[in-house]
């Protein structure tokens, strides 16, 4: 039986067919479109025209992920429509207009389906889970398969670009900003076990790792990312950045303008908790959240 999950993000809305494959959740149809969420929020609300737009994508994806042979389909969302105060006219009316009974997750839940996606990719008994999104930064500390510690940080990719960075690339003193705040937010945040890395899941982290791979003609199986690594991506919009962008664009499509502040967070992170660096994990939360419906 094939599974559709829908997730709503604030970089990204992104639509995924799975079925089980030994023991394995395994896609077999993923869609990505560009999230304006973001940008349709006034006064802590989504807006008529912002609730008309995303009713009209999840259409699209409905029908895609049926055309596929979905016959349950989950939808979410995290930090992008966390908080909102029309939370309840928003699940009215996606469910009138698209059929879809969206599934607004708390940091808690959203991190419950993190490390579920977490513990099924990463052999380890012990160390730090990471989830970088476009709205909020979810840290997970675990051992012997059980999640000892959990941050959940306002500081995703999209929320910083758009707090601090006036034009496309942040300058230098832009992602000090965003360094500095990022370090105050974490006070609270200890390396628990003394991990010497992080596992990083999202789609920030995968952009990251693969604007390494094109940049550096890395070898794809190849999913670490050093600190050192992240410092020399970071400044690529040091000098040209007009021409950097456009290379960015090319490369990464939807995530040009939010790749920097991103990669700016988690090498702030890799630092603040002092590990070397961070393997990137293809796995997200959509995995999570499939293995959930399907009661395991």
């Amino acid at each position: 039986m094939r599974y559709g999950v829908i997730d709503i993000g604030s970089n990204t809305i992104r639509a995924v067919a799975y079925e089980f494959e030994n023991r394995k959740a395994v896609k077999v149809e993923d869609k990505l479109v560009r999230s304006h969420i973001p940008d349709e929020i006034e006064e802590e609300r989504l807006t008529p025209q912002g609730q008309s737009r995303l009713a009209v994508v999840l259409n699209k994806l409905v029908y895609l992920l049926k055309e596929v042979g979905c016959k349950e389909i989950g939808c979410f969302s995290t930090a992008s429509l966390r908080g909102i105060k029309n939370l309840s006219e928003v699940q009215t009316f996606l469910y009138e207009m698209a059929g879809v009974q969206l599934d607004p997750l708390s940091a808690v839940r959203e991190a419950e389906y993190d490390f579920a996606a977490l513990r099924a990719s990463v052999p380890e008994h012990c160390g730090i889970g990471l989830d970088l999104g476009g709205g909020s930064c979810q840290i997970l500390q675990f051992e012997q398969s059980r999640l000892v510690q959990l941050q959940s940080l306002e500081i995703g990719s999209y929320r910083m670009k758009s707090r601090f960075v006036k034009n496309a690339l942040p300058t230098p003193e832009e992602r000090a900003k965003i360094s500095f705040f990022v370090r105050n937010e974490m006070m609270d945040v200890h390396n628990v076990y003394g991990s010497r890395y992080l596992y990083a899941m999202g789609g920030t982290a995968k952009a990251a790792l693969k604007l390494y791979h094109v940049l550096s003609n890395a070898k794809q199986k190849d999913s670490f990312l050093s600190v050192q690594q992240m410092e020399k991506l970071i400044a690529l919009g040091d000098h040209n950045p007009e021409d950097v962008y456009r290379r960015l664009e090319d490369i990464l499509k939807n995530r040009a303008e939010t790749i920097i502040p991103g990669l700016t967070i988690l090498k702030t992170i890799c630092e603040f908790l002092e590990t070397d660096g961070a393997y990137v994990l293809q796995c997200s939360i959509r995995e999570g959240y499939f293995m959930k419906m399907c009661g395991n």
